[in-house]
């Protein structure tokens, strides 16, 4: 009954009621006069023996870089769940973000004290006040309250909601209370509440890939698992953890798959709202010895899946962890590529003995593994955007692709605004025209899937 009644008050927590979080205070209001506009980010530290107060301040989301250098320094910051989640969005790690927000929750007792406080007292006149919420982060221990931290995060995404500007970081902080408010609900059993936050976020982030593998996952466990009412609830819906009986052996809902990235290093996800289709196609092969390829690993989130969903395999990785010479790049993705290699390192550390590092641009280590007589069951093409770069990584590929292997490409539909030659489509399209009766198409739209078809010597391009 308790999680039943708790799963209540998070349900109705979008419905007008008693906040849960403080008003902004005169200190706070003092330092919008101040600046001369809502700053993006406010937060108040105080450090417990001293009892001073600090403001920390993110003017503009231009300014995330320096708000999360000075935030780290912070002594009590890896106290911190709800602050540590906020920066971890920032950086775009949705998963981490909401991860660390959902044990917020969850623990008994925190070494840190930590809420948000949203809006301001009545009476108070302040045209520059945008509605953006503002944090606290103390250095004293608290006791946790699932039923109110609940609570809190729906205020938090509301202010955010009913808020403008600064939209990529804002919305990857909304996409980040979003997941884990719907993963708190589905752990007390409540999936078709956790799939209407879920639908809910969408609206406002139509593209998001972290809602859209929240949704997927929750609307298998709304469909299938409706009468698990109980704590393991969550894994099946959010992690999908083997549990029901009468489920396919590949079905989304078998799979643990939101349990693989925990605790590693991720920017960015645009690869989980594929898991669904690969899971599909590759449903037979689970248990096969299989040798993968992958063309472009970026921080290692395709390599992790390979490397779970086929726990015989084997998986080469070649990118060259500069982003290539061409290509339009948007500017948070440029930002990220000193540090993608180290992510990677760290993100497959786990894995040593199961995987080779290629960091080479593709041709040469393509070259290189065609002189090695390399072949594979399973190839993945999401490196160079370019017409030219994609159609040569296509027909080197081709050639070490095994009969009834699996060849994959990324981004069909990338950028359509882009002329031809910026983007994979035309290359993909012309590969398909030259192998045209070689191949049995297995998928098509944003992605392209194909099965090399049962002809020639395994390995050799069949023309």
């Amino acid at each position: 009954m308790q999680g039943t009644n708790l799963a209540a008050d998070a349900a109705q927590s979008d419905q007008p009621q008693q906040s849960e979080a403080p008003r902004y205070d005169h200190e706070l209001l003092c330092e919008i006069r101040r600046i001369g506009f809502h700053p993006f980010i406010l937060l108040r530290t105080t450090e417990a023996q001293s009892g001073e107060n600090g403001l920390i301040t993110c003017l503009t989301q231009n300014e995330v870089a320096s708000f999360i250098q000075e935030v780290k320094r912070l002594p009590h910051f890896g106290d911190s769940k709800l602050i540590c989640a906020i920066v971890r969005a920032l950086i775009f790690d949705i998963g981490g973000a909401a991860d660390l927000l959902f044990s917020w929750t969850q623990e008994r007792n925190s070494p840190a004290t930590e809420t948000a406080f949203i809006g301001v007292p009545r009476g108070t006149e302040l045209n520059l006040f945008y509605g953006y919420p503002a944090f606290a982060l103390n250095s004293g221990p608290s006791a946790g309250n699932a039923k109110l931290r609940m609570r809190l995060i729906a205020e938090i995404y509301q202010a955010y909601a009913g808020s403008d500007g600064n939209n990529a970081s804002r919305l990857a902080i909304m996409d980040a209370l979003a997941v884990a408010r719907a993963r708190a609900l589905a752990h007390t059993g409540s999936h078709t509440d956790a799939l209407a936050v879920i639908d809910r976020a969408l609206h406002a982030n139509t593209t998001s890939t972290a809602l859209l593998a929240a949704k997927a996952s929750l609307a298998c466990a709304v469909g299938r698992i409706a009468h698990a009412n109980n704590a393991a609830s969550l894994r099946l819906a959010l992690h999908a953890e083997p549990a029901a009986p009468g489920l396919t052996a590949g079905s989304p809902a078998l799979i643990p798959i939101s349990m693989w990235f925990q605790g590693k290093q991720f920017t960015s996800d645009w690869t989980s709202n594929n898991f669904s289709i690969w899971t599909k196609i590759l449903a037979p092969w689970r248990d096969r010895p299989l040798d993968v390829l992958e063309i472009g690993s970026w921080e290692g989130r395709s390599a992790v899946f390979w490397l779970e969903y086929l726990p015989s395999s084997r998986v080469v990785c070649v990118d060259s962890f500069d982003g290539g010479e061409v290509g339009p790049i948007a500017a948070e993705v440029r930002a990220q590529m000193p540090f993608t290699e180290a992510r990677f390192d760290a993100n497959l550390a786990s894995y040593a003995g199961r995987f080779e590092k290629i960091a080479l641009r593709s041709v040469t280590a393509l070259d290189r593994l065609r002189a090695r007589r390399r072949s594979f069951d399973l190839i993945y093409i999401d490196g160079g955007h370019t017409r030219d770069e994609v159609l040569i990584d296509s027909l080197l590929s081709w050639a070490m692709l095994k009969r009834r292997g699996i060849l994959i490409w990324d981004d069909y539909e990338w950028r359509p605004e882009l002329p031809i030659a910026q983007r994979p489509k035309d290359a993909i399209d012309t590969f398909l025209r030259l192998q045209w009766g070689n191949f049995t198409e297995r998928h098509r739209g944003y992605q392209v899937i194909i099965e090399k078809l049962d002809r020639g010597p395994d390995g050799d391009c069949v023309d």
